[in-house]
């Protein structure tokens, strides 16, 4: 098994949750395409959090029980890691998420507020 160590503090990762999803997206807009299972590793000095550990296959959306797999990642006791294929992909979500926040409030200020 291959050693992760913590980059601020010099100490090895210990397993702190068996049993993660890391879930690979692709497309625009994206969509999840593989699902992974992997752990959570915590460093002992400093609490910094990493999944690793990952199963050598995942469960590509075209296989059986990929659906419910992806179900079980939504479920709140789930520990859930998005994987993007690139950073522009994350903050693209990341601003998607925020426009619609925004979107809620500024309806509950306005009846007719379009925030693009």
């Amino acid at each position: 098994m291959a050693m992760i160590v913590c980059m601020k503090c010099g100490m090895e990762y210990r397993v702190s949750k068996c049993g993660g999803y890391a879930v690979e997206m692709f497309s625009e807009p994206p969509i999840p395409y593989r699902i992974t299972l992997g752990d959570v590793l915590e460093c002992p000095g400093c609490g910094e959090k990493v999944m690793g550990r990952f199963a050598e296959k995942g469960t590509y959306y075209h296989e059986p029980g990929f659906e419910a797999l992806l179900a079980a990642t939504r479920k709140p006791e789930a520990v859930t890691v998005t994987v993007w294929e690139t950073t522009d992909d994350a903050l693209n979500a990341k601003l998607l998420n925020v426009r619609k926040v925004m979107r809620v409030i500024s309806k509950g200020i306005a009846n007719e507020t379009n925030v693009q």
